[in-house]
């Protein structure tokens, strides 16, 4: 029969012990940390996972001409940008 060493009987239940208090406070943490449903719910129709397409352009001038409003260069706000449409070169061949 195989001997224990000393003060194995008593270290035994003191780690059971310590394996359990630490699972529950991990657990109750991790659940802590969790959202609530209902919380989910109001993030989906608060619009924060909607994409953010860029507007589609409003042409004039016969098809020249476009603007689009873009988003202001310091994230706040938009821009009306006026473009036009590019010429093609006709090459001399």
């Amino acid at each position: 029969m195989m001997k224990r060493p000393p003060g194995a009987a008593v270290r035994f239940p003191f780690v059971a012990l310590l394996s359990l208090v630490l699972g529950a406070v991990v657990s109750q943490a991790f659940a802590a940390q969790q959202p609530q449903p209902s919380d989910m719910i109001a993030r989906i129709f608060s619009g924060e996972f909607s994409a953010h397409l860029p507007a589609a352009p409003n042409w004039f001038d016969g098809g020249q001409s476009y603007f689009v409003i873009d988003r202001g260069d310091d994230g706040k706000g938009s821009n009306v940008v006026l473009r036009q449409r590019r010429q093609r070169k006709s090459g001399s061949s």
